[in-house]
């Protein structure tokens, strides 16, 4: 509506031409860094080292492909049989008789999205490598200088960082944060080094803690956040059924299916089939947690605010953890009072699930929080004085309430 002017005189209208000085931007979107099946986009033009921003795992699958076959996976049945032949018990067991792939996106998109996540990018470095061969650095890297050219990315993951050479792993992570601190706009998720057959003991974590501090050298921690331990989800591996094994052991002796492939009991053994494909899928895969953390991170923004820390959240799509942690491990991975670089741990806790029990970044010692409130005069004159920044109501109106305490006279 027209604006009515009743009394002469001279008025002056002001039309804003510009936008708001503040532009919403999208936040916590992740950037995974890995090979891929395809890397091929709807024209067939190659994706190779080109940043893709896909919203969903059918988009993930149009582009490149799914997760890569696992060819060594071996199935143990056990039985013991009475003298009538009867079972009086059994149990099954699932594993790798032979290298797994190290190949680990596909499922770590699928840990993302189950936990929340919203878009994303997809940096492919190349096709899968075969089943025991190792991953290349430079291809890693490569895909992470591609990605320094795109600015949407806030967050940088490597799922199959775990499966490289460890030196390598930490100088691939020391070389994303070092992006971080240059381009200023984004920041690294971490994952402690476990190759999952070494953490049985505490003092199997603290080697894994220790290597992880030595490794990331980087100055520029403060652009980056770790997390521990790694994840048994409820996601399944993708298989041939013909290419999975089956032990079988009636008695202590080879039982009638020993040495039959799954695909040949399906239709002789219904009752068996049945109950060794429940345990095959039932083998989840094991992931590190960095991918459903980002997840969580996108979460957290979105429905509570991007001033709400990513911790005290319960993550979706996991099953177990590969280590318990203790209040006395948490103790030694939250600060280290020589490097500083402070771990976030993953919990259990009844009823609530799997919670991510932290949001530090590896700046865990970061002198820029010493001794701001307090002069050597103040100490000098015996003065405690604490600064405290309280959110009230809303996320931009911040009240500083500063008190000054005289301390007692020696």
């Amino acid at each position: 509506m027209a604006t009515t002017y009743r009394t002469p005189g001279v008025y002056v209208e002001e039309i804003p031409k510009l936008p708001p000085s503040v532009a919403a931007g999208e936040t916590a979107i992740p950037a995974f860094i890995g090979y891929t099946e395809t890397a091929l986009d709807r024209n067939g033009i190659d994706l190779t080292n080109k940043p893709t921003r896909i919203t969903s795992m059918l988009e993930y699958e149009r582009f490149f492909g799914k997760a890569q076959e696992e060819d060594e996976l071996e199935i143990t049945f056990e039985e013991e049989q009475d003298a009538s032949g009867n079972t009086v018990r059994e149990t099954i067991s699932v594993a790798f008789n032979a290298d797994a792939s190290r190949h680990l996106v596909y499922y770590a998109l699928q840990a993302y999205f189950a936990n929340g996540g919203g878009p994303c990018y997809v940096v492919s470095v190349g096709p899968y490598k075969a089943l025991g061969e190792a991953l290349v650095f430079d291809e890693l890297d490569a895909g992470l200088q591609a990605l320094a050219k795109e600015d949407e990315p806030t967050l940088i993951v490597f799922p199959e960082g775990q499966k490289m050479v460890q030196a390598e792993y930490y100088t691939l992570q020391n070389n994303a944060l070092a992006q971080c601190n240059a381009l200023q706009d984004r920041f690294c998720i971490m994952d402690v080094f476990d190759t999952g057959e070494t953490l049985e003991t505490s003092g199997d974590v603290d080697a894994a803690v220790l290597a992880f501090r030595n490794g990331v050298t980087s100055p520029f921690i403060r652009y980056g956040a770790a997390y521990f331990p790694n994840l048994r989800t409820t996601l399944r591996y993708r298989y041939d059924e013909g290419q999975v094994a089956v032990v079988h052991q009636v008695n202590g002796a080879d039982g009638g299916l020993n040495g039959m492939a799954l695909s040949g009991i399906k239709s002789g053994n219904t009752a068996a089939y049945s109950k060794l494909k429940l345990a095959l899928d039932q083998f989840g895969v094991v992931l590190p947690p960095s991918s459903s953390v980002a997840g969580i991170y996108a979460t957290v923004d979105a429905s509570r605010g991007v001033w709400k820390a990513p911790a005290n959240v319960g993550l979706n799509a996991v099953s177990d953890l590969t280590f318990k942690v203790t209040n006395d491990i948490q103790d030694k991975l939250n600060v280290d009072p020589g490097s500083g670089k402070s771990i976030n741990v993953i919990r259990p806790f009844t009823g609530r699930g799997n919670l991510v029990w932290g949001a530090r970044t590896l700046a865990g010692n970061d002198n820029e929080w010493r001794g701001t409130t307090m002069s050597p005069e103040d100490i000098l004159e015996g003065k405690l004085i604490v600064e405290i920044g309280m959110a009230a109501v809303r996320p931009a109106e911040f009240i500083i309430l500063r008190f000054s305490h005289k301390m007692q006279q020696s």
